[in-house]
């Protein structure tokens, strides 16, 4: 196995058609690469034309580094290069976060700002899951709410959940009246 290498940024060429834009990315990336160090190389071609990592090239730009890690994908074919430089950015986009799991790993964050890392206070919402019937099936355990007539299924988590809304709720209006129309119109 092929193993990443220090190379220096000097001798490292973005790919002049890159179709993504990295600016927004920029400063979550140099944040990371702050608190957590350079642990994902950059991918590069044999005449060192970047293939995969543009944003984070792009950061340590910003932050002055000389040298970060690089790995040379020397055995790809020119097409190859292309197809992969599309192929990492765009299976990226089949990606989505499992809300409940979120909630707990940001939750579990104590010490860091989140927000350096470009998450925001709205990226946990109240979110069923689309297919709730495969959801609900693999709990061991299950709850249901009584609402117009039907039982309806849900998980521990989804539980919690509503039962922390819900608290948040009576909190600020002293109250749960117009609890339901609150959570609807968030």
């Amino acid at each position: 196995m092929e193993k990443s290498e220090l190379m220096k940024l000097v001798d490292i060429t973005p790919y002049a058609n890159n179709p993504r834009k990295n600016d927004r990315a920029i400063e979550p990336v140099m944040n990371s690469i702050r608190e957590f160090g350079f642990n994902q190389p950059i991918v590069v071609d044999k005449d060192h034309v970047i293939i995969v990592g543009h944003t984070r090239y792009l950061a340590a730009l910003e932050l002055g580094l000389e040298k970060v890690p690089v790995y040379v994908a020397a055995h790809l074919s020119e097409e190859q290069a292309r197809a992969y430089r599309l192929a990492d950015n765009k299976t990226n986009e089949f990606s989505e976060w499992d809300a409940g799991l979120l909630e707990l790993e940001l939750d579990a964050v104590e010490d860091l700002d989140m927000s350096d890392y470009g998450f925001e206070d709205d990226d946990v919402e109240l979110d069923i899951p689309k297919d709730s019937k495969d959801d609900s099936e693999s709990l061991e355990t299950q709850e249901y709410m009584k609402f117009a007539g039907h039982n309806v299924p849900m998980s521990d988590y989804e539980v919690e959940l509503l039962e922390k809304k819900l608290n948040e709720y009576t909190d600020e209006t002293g109250t749960a009246y117009g609890f339901v129309r609150h959570i609807l119109e968030e």
